[in-house]
């Protein structure tokens, strides 16, 4: 009965590791501090320079320019409660036959 056993006893697996995906990812260990970040900033800025355009020539032709004026409205005059009375509505026909 040992021998029977003892076939049924299979070799253990061997582990093997997982391919992931970090395995080929390079880290950059290198970083920068604050003044290389600055100066790299202060590089670049100095590459591109502002240059304003030139304004356009009706600017100094004299003519009409910025908004245009408008007039004053006058003021509010006070009207009595009186005079603002709604018109009333006309009356429908349910009304009118009960006025015959």
């Amino acid at each position: 009965m040992e021998l029977r056993r003892s076939s049924r006893i299979k070799a253990l697996t061997m582990p093997v590791s997982p391919n992931l995906r970090t395995t080929g990812r390079n880290r950059n260990y290198h970083i920068p501090s604050q003044e290389d970040k600055e100066r790299e900033e202060y590089e670049e800025m100095k590459k591109y320079k502002f240059r304003a355009r030139p304004p356009p020539n009706s600017t100094f032709s004299g003519g009409v320019s910025g908004v245009p004026k408008r007039k004053a409205k006058g003021t509010t005059q006070p009207k009595t409660p009186t005079a603002l009375k709604r018109k009333t509505t006309k009356t429908t026909g349910i009304s009118k036959a009960k006025d015959k």
